[in-house]
């Protein structure tokens, strides 16, 4: 039985040949680059950190009774995909700097903390939750829009340095208010750099406003591209300050 758990700057290392059968706080695996294959104890009672690793799968976590505690995957540049993670997390998860993750299949649908997921390569939300706490995006440079977001967020949501190029499918319910920050790309998306640029000033409050005015002024397609003449439309309104 470990309190703590931790192989961390093991430069040498290729095979984990031995793990406690029980953990009772965090289990951390960081900084091995010759290791591919990830172990488990039978149950982890803390935090899961796998950081600065070259495996390309989770392994069999889900057959461990762990994820009490945060999950956190930092830095897995070789990683592809979720599978073998459990389906319920006790408290955070965190996936950040996973640059070669495309997709969202086999996400925790589960999840009692905050979302994490940031420069990744995914193209879609397809995989989250309905319902989550904070959600926070971040130099996904893929990813266009926020279709398959949680549609219930019950604390933050926060998106950062993200091209998207609709907000149609923005989360139907946000409790504590939201942080926006896009980036325009000429020639990558057609999002229009007025809304790129007012939504990048607006505190959190005036962000929601905004973007709920848009979309009661229908400026998005039914396929989720933008409409230039109901834009026009909502901006002359907004000038004249006949806004619905």
């Amino acid at each position: 039985v470990y309190c703590d758990f931790e192989i961390t700057s093991n430069y040498m290392l290729n095979e984990m040949d031995y793990v406690p059968y029980l953990v009772s706080g965090s289990f951390t695996i960081s900084h091995s680059s010759k290791l591919t294959t990830i172990k488990y104890p039978n149950k982890i009672g803390g935090d899961i950190i796998l950081s600065y690793l070259y495996i390309e799968s989770i392994g069999d976590m889900d057959k461990s009774d762990c994820c009490h505690g945060d999950l956190k995957l930092i830095s897995l540049s070789k990683l592809k995909s979720l599978y073998g993670i459990p389906s319920e997390i006790g408290d955070c998860f965190d996936i950040e700097s996973c640059i070669k993750l495309e997709s969202l299949e086999y996400f925790p649908q589960d999840i009692k903390g905050s979302i994490i997921i940031s420069n990744t390569a995914i193209t879609s939300l397809k995989g989250c939750p309905s319902e989550v706490f904070d959600f926070k995006i971040d130099n996904n440079r893929e990813l266009r829009s926020l279709e398959y977001c949680p549609v219930v967020i019950k604390g933050f949501l926060i998106i950062y340095n993200t091209f998207l190029n609709t907000f149609k499918y923005f989360p139907k319910r946000i409790d504590s208010g939201c942080n926006i920050y896009l980036r325009h790309a000429n020639g990558i998306n057609n999002f229009p750099e007025k809304i790129t640029t007012q939504i990048n000033r607006l505190e959190a409050d005036g962000i929601l406003d905004f973007i709920n005015d848009m979309n009661e002024y229908g400026i998005w397609n039914s396929d989720g591209t933008f409409n230039k003449g109901r834009f026009q439309i909502f901006i002359n309104d907004i000038k004249n300050g006949s806004l619905k």
